[in-house]
């Protein structure tokens, strides 16, 4: 049972009644609430398994995503191998296992990070390795297209793949790792990912070529190309420039300046790789300072293994965990316990982030009653898209305490349970992809909402 602590009347709110009402003085009060430290299943962040999303003679075929929630995961990186298909059309036989697989998703309640590529090397960091021309990513891009639109309420983020190794921009058969082609292969794969989800590119010098200067809460989720370009480090703390990451060293110290930014309005993540010359960079302080500062969302809990262990042994490992993406409690919210019906009463609610980033695609805001007697629900939206107070992408963690408030039209008599849902606009009935906050005794998994208190409508 939720503990409330109750604090004594903090003043009062005239409020202007409807109708023939006379005007009504109401005592608002406060109610604190207890933070939790549950490893939360929230949707888009946090440690990620990887899967097949297609047949291939390597990997085989994943059917069944019912083993990712299970282990204590939503997402999935789910690879999509188009070796066979350098230079031919993808097979309807492969584009109906990629609809297969994210209807599985879908029924599991997970999402995918999305990564394509022509090839998988064994351990080669330098050489050509096998891709498509430009001209096949292009066709291979049409024919994703309507997977995409399809299936974008399944998939978090695409991870820019195509090119060269791993689909990591790098090495390519084709010469696509020049800044000409890369551009190229940029637009082409925002053209047919829909325009509510974004892209990762690998290195963040292209971000600092392309857009030279970070986008900012002005441009952010505008649905241009630049609020849709993200980074995926695919190295992270593996030496001083992170594999090539941050090459040339001379420009480090800006590229980390524009990526602090870039990372408030845009998704990152990635793994960790193998470290050389020395762990000194895969220390917990290390971790913990960058995963903070570059917003990350999600990362690959599978690879590379000698680095998590060393989170795991140094003591950080459950804190990233729970750290990645949002984590939000709510501090207190103010509002009278006792309303007469058809008056305005104004909710007032404290959150705070303290994750390592905000939620990067569109979230719900809303406030349900819900009375206790009959189970009939009244639902008032509050979000108002874009705007840094009232859209939950804009609350970043160094922005501290979040204040929302709500002016409520008290429905007929009766007691009712007040509620703070952010559903997923893509999912709206779908309680698992709403998000829970890290309070105790606060969610109603059925409902997919916040149990903030109850009021009495007289």
């Amino acid at each position: 049972m939720h503990k409330w602590l109750v604090i004594s009347a903090i003043g009062l709110l005239g409020i202007a009644c409807t109708q023939s009402r006379a005007v009504e003085t109401l005592v608002a009060r406060e109610v604190l609430y207890t933070p939790s430290t549950e490893n939360l299943l929230n949707p888009e962040r946090g440690c990620h398994q990887t899967a097949s999303l297609i047949d291939n003679p390597d990997w085989g075929l994943t059917t069944d995503y019912s083993y990712v929630r299970k282990a204590g995961y939503t997402l999935v990186r789910a690879h999509v191998r188009l070796d066979a298909y350098r230079q031919t059309a993808i097979p309807d036989q492969a584009l109906a296992e990629m609809q297969t697989g994210f209807a599985d998703m879908r029924k599991n309640g997970i999402k995918a990070t999305l990564v394509f590529s022509y090839n998988f090397p064994d351990g080669i960091e330098t050489g050509s390795a096998p891709d498509a021309t430009l001209t096949q990513i292009r066709a291979h891009l049409e024919q994703l297209k309507p997977i995409f639109a399809s299936n974008q309420d399944v998939i978090a983020t695409l991870e820019t793949g195509f090119v060269g190794a791993w689909g990591e921009w790098h090495s390519s058969s084709n010469q696509l790792d020049t800044q000409l082609q890369k551009r190229q292969v940029f637009e082409a794969i925002l053209e047919a990912l829909p325009p509510s989800r974004m892209m990762q590119l690998r290195l963040p010098a292209d971000h600092m070529l392309y857009y030279p200067t970070p986008v900012e809460a002005t441009n952010a989720f505008d649905g241009s190309n630049q609020s849709r370009a993200a980074f995926a480090n695919m190295c992270f703390l593996s030496n001083e420039h992170d594999a090539g990451t941050y090459l040339p060293l001379e420009n480090k110290a800006a590229t980390y300046a524009y990526l602090e930014k870039m990372t408030k309005y845009t998704v990152m993540g990635g793994e960790t790789c193998q470290v050389s010359p020395s762990k000194a960079r895969t220390d917990c302080p290390t971790a913990l300072n960058e995963l903070q500062r570059f917003h990350w969302s999600y990362i690959n809990a599978q690879f590379y293994k000698p680095a998590l262990e060393q989170w795991k042994s140094e003591g950080c490992f459950d804190q990233i965990n729970q750290r990645l993406g949002y984590r939000l409690e709510l501090k207190k919210t103010s509002a009278p316990d006792n309303v007469p019906a058809g008056t305005s009463f104004l909710l007032n609610i404290s959150l705070q982030n303290i994750g390592f980033a905000a939620p990067y695609n569109s979230r719900g805001l809303e406030i349900i009653l819900k009375n206790k007697t009959t189970g009939a629900i009244i639902r008032q939206n509050m979000l108002k898209a874009r705007d840094t107070t009232y859209d939950p992408r804009f609350w970043l963690p160094e922005n501290g305490a979040i204040t929302l408030d709500s002016k409520i039209t008290a429905p007929q008599a009766g007691l009712y349970d007040v509620f703070l849902a952010l559903p997923d606009p893509l999912l709206p009935t779908r309680a698992d992809y709403a998000i829970q906050i890290a309070n105790t005794g606060v969610w109603d998994a059925t409902l997919g909402a916040n149990k903030l208190r109850e009021i009495t409508i007289q």
